[in-house]
């Protein structure tokens, strides 16, 4: 089990990706209703400081954060949110950019992903779903982004995106109480995920 960071039980841990905030109105801003790329960015803080009012509770944001070229915007958005703010580098992220923001302790971290054991469970986060992860054959739960809803969770992983939670942010909790009811191996620890049982999940 290297390489999972172990938190304490009562902390507060939130997960959610692919905010994809944008000085301009961007495809993901149109498909969720906005009109207006600032209007967006309101809404998208005020979801996060209502859902989560306490200041130590940390936010794993799974990707595709947004202004990418723009850090200032990027900056006061995040130096605006309730809770502590660690970021899982996206494909439409720039590693230069949270680099500098980490330097600066805007955000807590950055990293491609976390591997976490919070209240007895295991957890992946990540932006790119996997089929298998580290902590699978222990029956931890892969946490990612990416797809926009576009793919089914299965097993314990899903996709913990705005998109696919009807714009709702994420407790581990609420993961766990999710997909606790399924599990990635059998009794002998030997894995579930056949090749049809890929087909699935996936069609």
């Amino acid at each position: 089990m290297m390489g999972f960071k172990t938190l304490k039980n009562f902390e507060d841990i939130y997960v959610t990706a692919d905010l994809h905030l944008s000085n301009i109105v961007n495809r993901t801003i149109k498909y969720r209703g906005f009109n207006n790329a600032q209007e967006h960015t309101k809404y998208i803080r005020n979801l996060i400081n209502s859902t989560i009012k306490n200041k130590s509770a940390i936010l794993y944001i799974l990707g595709d954060v947004g202004f990418r070229d723009e850090d200032d915007e990027l900056i006061h958005f995040i130096k605006s949110l309730t809770p502590v703010v660690k970021i899982a580098l996206g494909n439409h992220d720039s590693s230069r950019q949270l680099k500098r923001l980490w330097n600066l302790g805007i955000i807590q971290d950055f990293k491609h992903d976390y591997k976490i054991r919070w209240n007895n469970n295991l957890f992946h986060l990540s932006h790119l779903p996997l089929l298998e992860w580290e902590g699978f054959y222990n029956d931890g739960y892969c946490c990612h982004g990416h797809c926009h809803g576009n793919m089914k969770p299965f097993l314990r992983a899903m996709d913990i995106g705005l998109d696919a939670n009807n714009m709702k942010i994420l407790n581990l909790t609420d993961v766990i109480n999710l997909r606790q009811d399924y599990h990635n191996v059998d009794e002998n620890k030997k894995s579930l995920l056949t090749t049809e049982g890929i087909k699935q999940w996936i069609e």
